[in-house]
């Protein structure tokens, strides 16, 4: 049975470990802020093609929103994804230990999504400050929205590369080479990114940022399932990677 006492102590504890670790911390705030900015002054004000999927036109916008909007967004994605693989890596001797204590996987795993998230929720919400300063779009709420299930997928995937192994350096790299392709393919609008994990929270923001009258309905369905997916999958993983044998039975 699921102790909410159990998660509470969950979370209390992994939040004093990531405090021992304040840049992490700081960086995981700042990083999308950074992006969006350097992006934002760097960027032209002439319009360019964008492709959203349910759209079979083009539709015309500012390079600088557009690629400010779309460079934040992953810079949330990667330090959520960063953080949750860190987290299960690092954790992985203490989770061992808690289980043996009669906490549950699950109770284990539920902190963790909570710490992170909240944490990601605080990003967002500071990008989405800024976003309202600077700019105008069609629905603040949806691109807000899909900055979040961007932070969501990010944990995520971070949570699953982290459970398949055990080494930061793989992991890191396995991070780096889809938000890698995510950008080569993803301003290009190819047919491979819809496979790509970030790839229908960005559809989201696009279609609140610069589609009048549209609703993200079905990306917001999809963007929820790939990353209850990516739980699932890595949550069985973790179990068998970490949980000793007599607790798993």
């Amino acid at each position: 049975m699921l102790s909410k006492t159990k998660v509470a102590v969950s979370i209390h504890m992994s939040f004093t470990e990531m405090k021992r670790r304040s840049v992490t911390f700081l960086l995981m705030l700042a990083l999308p802020l950074i992006f969006f900015v350097a992006m934002y002054y760097t960027s032209e004000t002439a319009t360019i093609p964008i492709s959203i999927n349910r759209l079979n036109t083009k539709l015309m916008v500012e390079d600088r929103l557009f690629t400010s909007l779309f460079m934040a967004a992953l810079g949330i994605g990667a330090t959520a994804a960063f953080g949750a693989m860190t987290s299960v890596i690092n954790a992985q001797k203490r989770d061992q230990r808690l289980l043996l204590c009669g906490f549950t996987a699950l109770e284990l795993t539920l902190s963790r999504i909570i710490l992170l998230t909240s944490i990601m929720c605080i990003a967002t919400l500071i990008f989405t400050g800024v976003t309202i300063v600077l700019f105008s779009v069609q629905d603040l709420f949806e691109v807000i929205g899909g900055m979040f299930l961007v932070g969501f997928l990010g944990i995520a995937f971070g949570n699953f590369l982290g459970t398949v192994t055990s080494r930061e350096l793989e992991a890191s790299l396995g991070i780096i080479a889809v938000v890698g392709i995510e950008i080569a393919m993803g301003i290009r609008s190819a047919a491979v990114e819809k496979y790509l994990p970030w790839h229908f929270p960005l559809e989201i923001i696009k279609i609140g940022a610069f589609a009048e009258s549209m609703f993200a309905g079905k990306e917001i369905i999809l963007a929820l399932l790939y990353g209850i997916g990516l739980f699932l999958v890595g949550f069985l993983i973790w179990r068998i990677r970490v949980a000793p044998k007599w607790v798993k039975s």
